[in-house]
C-alpha cells in the first residue's frame, strides 16, 4: 500500500493563521483515535501536492518531529476567492481498525449506448462511502 509523505512542524498557538498564510504555511490540526489534538504546520506547497495526489481517501504519512502517523484528510478548508488551502484537519486513523472513507467514483470508457445512439450518460453520485480497514482502501 502506497502511503503519500507528508512533513509538518510543531505549531504555536500564539502565531495567529493570517500571519502563518502569509509566510505560506498551512495551520493543520491532527486527531482522532485516541490520540491528543495536536496543532501543526506544513508548507503550502507541500500540503496541496500531496492533498492532490491522496484526496481524501488515500493515507497519509503525516512526518511530525520524527513521529510518523498515518492520517486522512478529513477536512480541508480553502479560501472562496483564492481557493488556496487555509486549514486542514487530519484524523489519526488505527492501522487494524475498520474505518469508513469517501471514495471517488471515475467512470472509465464509453458505453454502447452514448457512444452510438447518441445517449447521454447522466451521474448522480461522484462517490461512494465504504467501510473497511485503511490498508483496504481503493
Amino acid at each position: 500500500m502506497d502511503m503519500v509523505p507528508l512533513t509538518a512542524t510543531a505549531r504555536s498557538l500564539d502565531v495567529r493563521a493570517k500571519v502563518l498564510l502569509k509566510e505560506k504555511t498551512v495551520p493543520c490540526v491532527v486527531y482522532g483515535n485516541d490520540t491528543e489534538n495536536v496543532t501543526l504546520q506544513c508548507e503550502y506547497n507541500e500540503i496541496y501536492r500531496a492533498y492532490a495526489k491522496a484526496g481524501a481517501s488515500t493515507i497519509v504519512e503525516l512526518d511530525s518531529g520524527g513521529k510518523k502517523v498515518p492520517v486522512l484528510f478529513h477536512e480541508v478548508q480553502m479560501d472562496p476567492v483564492s481557493d488556496r488551502i487555509t486549514h486542514v484537519d487530519f484524523y489519526a486513523v488505527d492501522m487494524k481498525k475498520e474505518i469508513e472513507a469517501r471514495v471517488p467514483i471515475h467512470f472509465e470508457g464509453e458505453s454502447p449506448a452514448v457512444k452510438d445512439l447518441a445517449g447521454i450518460l447522466v451521474t448522480s453520485h461522484d462517490h461512494v462511502t465504504v467501510k473497511c480497514l485503511p490498508t483496504n482502501l481503493p
